[in-house]
């Protein structure tokens, strides 16, 4: 394999999979990508190509993505079409750069359309485009992520605001999330 490229570094599912790649590839091989210089310093010191991307704006990305064979493009931590936006940018640029690969982290069946849920949405645009501009991939349908669950209930606790989400047969569903204390 050529030069792997990885973005997110600087998020939760980036720094763990940086940690594991460094102990399986050279550092020539790999190219990091995150929204931080701070967030990608201590990749640098190592002597890994780094590049400080944002997927909102299309300029610079694919002179970023150059030299990569392949891309894992990890998904955007927002929904709706802010997120596919930010998921086609990365995807041109990947084409534009000469990327052969794409390695995308999906969710579990994100090919099931008859579900409403907005993150299946995103997830399964982002699977067809990836297939329609013609690159390789790979789809990596990642169930929930146990963080970003937990992450979004203490929300919700700390604002002492009902969660709503849509479960079971896609109905609504309210809960009451509330902070309890141990005196």
């Amino acid at each position: 394999m050529g030069k792997l490229l990885l973005t997110g570094v600087d998020g939760n599912l980036g720094q763990l999979t940086a940690d594991v790649l460094l102990t399986l590839e050279p550092v020539e091989n790999l190219i990091f990508c995150g929204y931080s210089e701070e967030s990608l310093k201590k990749y640098a010191e190592k002597g890994i190509e780094t590049h400080v991307t944002n997927f909102n704006n299309p300029d610079g990305l694919a002179e970023a993505f150059k030299g990569a064979d392949a891309l894992a493009l990890i998904s955007m931590p927002f929904v709706g079409a802010k997120r596919q936006n930010a998921h086609k940018n990365a995807v041109d640029a990947a084409k534009a750069a000469g990327v052969k690969q794409i390695i995308y982290t999906s969710l579990v069946n994100a090919d099931d359309e008859t579900n409403p849920s907005v993150e299946k949405k995103d997830h399964i645009y982002t699977e067809k485009y990836i297939q329609e501009v013609g690159l390789d991939y790979q789809f990596m349908r990642n169930s929930q992520y146990a963080e970003a669950m937990v992450t979004n209930y203490f929300t919700y606790a700390h604002m002492n605001a009902p969660l709503t989400n849509s479960q079971g047969d896609g109905l609504w569903l309210t809960f009451h999330v509330k902070t309890v204390r141990k005196h």
